[in-house]
């Protein structure tokens, strides 16, 4: 990669940190406080699937027909009922019964996404920071350990380039500054 001609260098340095276990071996890999925008753009394309959208919105059209509510209040109720966290037991349990299949799509479906995320994380990670030319059938052959500790890693570098969004609306930045650090 080119070097930059900074006229001020930044003042954080990339810190090597292990990821893994005794169990998974460990590797190194550089924190570096943010996400470019190569890796964000990487994790985005390649988690994009509408399937757990769609099939919650078709269950939510389900239940605001069978039970005459609007869509807002249908929205809210299936929700509570996917994440099993409903306000109404007997009504959540009506739904499942009622639409056991759909939910279980829903479910299903996000519990797919989810991994599917987790795994292109993982990959961002190795590909952009440890090496270029790792493909994804290597990276499905990593210990999970590994895997867990990248997506970690991934979580928390994504919540410090958000912070630094946060900070800089704080401190009061003007629109350009903020932009300036999202294209960061």
């Amino acid at each position: 990669m080119a070097k930059l001609p900074f006229v001020v260098e930044p003042r954080l340095k990339p810190i090597v940190e292990l990821v893994g276990s005794e169990d998974s071996g460990k590797i190194e890999i550089q924190r570096r406080g943010f996400l470019s925008a190569g890796e964000k753009a990487f994790v985005s394309n390649g988690t994009q699937d509408d399937s757990v959208s769609e099939l919650m919105l078709g269950l939510v059209r389900k239940v605001c027909s069978k039970y005459k509510l609007d869509i807002k209040d249908a929205y809210e109720v299936t929700a509570q009922v996917i994440s099993g966290t409903p306000e109404d037991e007997q009504f959540a349990e009506e739904i499942r019964r009622e639409f056991s299949d759909e939910v279980t799509a829903v479910i299903t479906a996000a519990i797919n996404s989810s991994a599917r995320t987790s795994f292109v994380k993982a990959f961002c990670l190795l590909l952009y920071r440890v090496n270029a030319e790792l493909t994804a059938e290597d990276v499905m052959e990593v210990h999970p350990d590994i895997i867990e500790g990248l997506v970690a890693l991934y979580d928390d570098e994504e919540m410090k380039s958000v912070q630094r969004l946060v900070d800089a609306h704080d401190d009061g930045a003007d629109e350009q500054v903020i932009e300036d650090i999202e294209k960061k």
